[in-house]
């Protein structure tokens, strides 16, 4: 954890955005600049895994999801319902997948996916149509492309997962788009 000093016209919009009396700038920060929860991965035995997705609601859900409503935590800060959505491919990525599955980027129809690569190779994300449309060009180094999501998608239940086209079906990107509400 860092601490950064802001202008207080900056903490003051910060504030303003809130959703709860006690949601932390940090917080709140992130879900403005549309980055992802930061997650923990945690080993639960079999019986658990499969009570958590007996109660799933619906095919966009995360593990954090079920959980958020199992637990009574109230509702999921991080997901948006317009906007755009900015990913970035990490430094070092090369070959492997983009992101996991308990990490997949939760998104709406009508979203703009921002890819951004930080990585030192080009990368291409390979759709069969979904949620948008195949890109014919790589994203350069330093690069970006925005991609607006089309159609709902679920990684999770698909037979065409999404992928880098240049490193192979082995690098997966992993999302859900939900449909309009």
């Amino acid at each position: 954890m860092k601490t950064i000093e802001i202008d207080r016209d900056v903490y003051n919009y910060l504030i303003s955005k809130a959703t709860t009396a006690d949601e932390s700038p940090s917080l709140i920060l992130r879900r403005e600049l549309h980055m992802p929860q930061p997650t923990e991965t945690i080993e639960v035995d079999d019986d658990t895994y499969h009570y958590l997705v007996s109660k799933t609601a619906n095919f966009a859900e995360s593990p954090s999801d079920i959980l958020r409503r199992e637990l009574n935590l109230g509702a999921d800060p991080h997901h948006e319902p317009t906007g755009e959505i900015v990913f970035h491919i990490l430094a070092g990525t090369g070959a492997q997948s983009w992101n996991t599955r308990e990490s997949a980027i939760v998104a709406t129809v009508g979203n703009t996916l921002r890819i951004v690569n930080d990585d030192s190779v080009a990368h291409r994300l390979h759709t069969d149509g979904s949620p948008f449309p195949h890109h014919s060009t790589d994203i350069p180094p330093e690069g970006t492309a925005n991609f607006v999501l089309q159609t709902p998608y679920d990684s999770t239940a698909t037979n065409h997962p999404l992928y880098d086209h240049d490193a192979g079906t082995n690098a997966q990107f992993w999302i859900n788009v939900r449909p309009l509400p």
